[in-house]
């Protein structure tokens, strides 16, 4: 994992090397990560970062937004997402985003 990436709760963040932005939305109020990335919220999930919820996202009809709990590893995660740097077990992987694709097509 690139070391030099520091992430704060933020509106969004940089990796560098990577060239990635994206918005993600954590109040600090709320123990809570909100992201409408699919891939992102698998890999949280195969990570063992708890989902709270799904719900429509306000800004895009068609996106879905995922909602986990906040942690003290998701900004490293997250981080490492991003960078290319986490190992995941591929059928582990596959498992969570099955059950992400179960999860949409009930709420539809």
């Amino acid at each position: 994992m690139n070391e030099g990436v520091q992430l704060k709760y933020s509106d969004a963040f940089f990796v560098e090397g990577n060239y990635q932005f994206i918005t993600i939305k954590m109040d600090e109020n709320k123990n809570e990560y909100v992201t409408s990335e699919f891939p992102l919220a698998a890999t949280l999930l195969s990570m063992q970062i708890k989902l709270i919820g799904i719900k429509p996202s306000k800004d895009d009809s068609t996106r879905m937004e995922f909602i986990f709990n906040k942690d003290q590893v998701i900004e490293k995660l997250i981080a490492g997402y991003w960078a290319g740097s986490l190992r995941i077990e591929p059928k582990h992987l596959w498992n969570q985003i099955r059950e992400l694709k179960s999860r949409l097509k009930a709420q539809a």
